[in-house]
């Protein structure tokens, strides 16, 4: 019974998206800044590149530099993601990564952009969306996250 409703619990953690923005009353370095959109475009393919390659810490790495977050807060969506990963509800579900694919690159007004890309899998996808936000000094991530719901993709026109 304790194994049936741990495994219950832990396929609900899986439902959740792993998501990093910024929290009330957090304080965020400052972070490093891209100087174009190919800048961020070229940073979130790398970024997904290390996702297919299974590469998490690369992954967190890499968008810690540009983001507006705290580390702590990034840090912590690293751990998440390592655990729900790491749990075999998890290869069971969405099997292994083969790779990814870019979906869509949406601007609203000069100073917000957004890109979406699925981190595709043995049995479906991951979605995963990048927000960036332009400063007077450059582009900086806002915040990032992934998850299991592909609908999503449609809903979030």
């Amino acid at each position: 019974m304790k194994t049936t409703i741990a495994a219950l619990m832990l396929a609900m953690l899986l439902i959740q998206p792993v998501h990093a923005a910024p929290r009330a009353g957090s304080v965020a370095p400052t972070a490093m800044v891209l100087k174009s959109e190919d800048e961020v475009v070229l940073l979130s393919e790398r970024v997904m590149k290390a996702v297919a390659r299974g590469e998490l810490d690369a992954v967190y790495g890499a968008l810690k530099n540009y983001a507006t977050l705290p580390a702590v807060e990034i840090d912590a969506g690293l751990q998440q993601s390592k655990q729900q990963r790491a749990a075999p509800v998890f290869a069971e579900r969405f099997g292994a990564t083969l790779g990814y694919e870019f979906i869509d690159k949406k601007k609203k007004g000069q100073s917000m952009l957004r890109l979406r890309y699925i981190e595709k899998t043995e049995r479906q996808p991951l979605p995963w969306t990048f927000h960036f936000y332009l400063t007077p000094h450059g582009w900086v991530l806002s915040e990032f996250g992934w998850g299991a719901q592909a609908a999503a993709l449609y809903d979030a026109e």
